[in-house]
């Protein structure tokens, strides 16, 4: 139980810092004078878990924000897109596909395990 508490609130904190990551991303970005200085995403901004992350993975996160930024449509469009995406990333051998998906977008976990109840049903 208290592991579980203590996941949340590390989430939760990782999601304040991503937040925050976007504002500080924004404003680096923004002021480069040069093109050959670094430019920074919103993750480069939060701590990494349990070490280094995989390049592998990282690169997937990275597909992930660009490719759901650009979607359009409404809540139970972006779960089929999702669960679609799951299964082509499970297929093409990722692991952890959808621990990924509700790290990165964690307000879609809760909707996602909404409508496989209602689908169950």
């Amino acid at each position: 139980m208290f592991q579980a508490l203590l996941q949340r609130k590390q989430a939760r904190f990782r999601e304040q810092l991503y937040l925050q990551g976007i504002v500080a991303s924004t404003v680096w970005n923004r002021g480069r004078t040069d093109s050959k200085q670094e430019s920074f995403t919103p993750w480069d901004w939060v701590p990494e878990i349990d070490g280094d992350e995989l390049p592998r993975t990282k690169q997937l996160r990275q597909n992930l924000l660009a490719l759901f930024s650009m979607v359009r449509g409404g809540e139970k469009d972006i779960l089929k897109i999702r669960e679609k995406k799951i299964k082509q990333l499970t297929d093409m051998g990722y692991d952890d596909v959808e621990r990924i998906f509700d790290e990165v977008f964690i307000s879609w976990k809760v909707s996602a395990k909404e409508e496989s109840q209602k689908a169950k049903k």
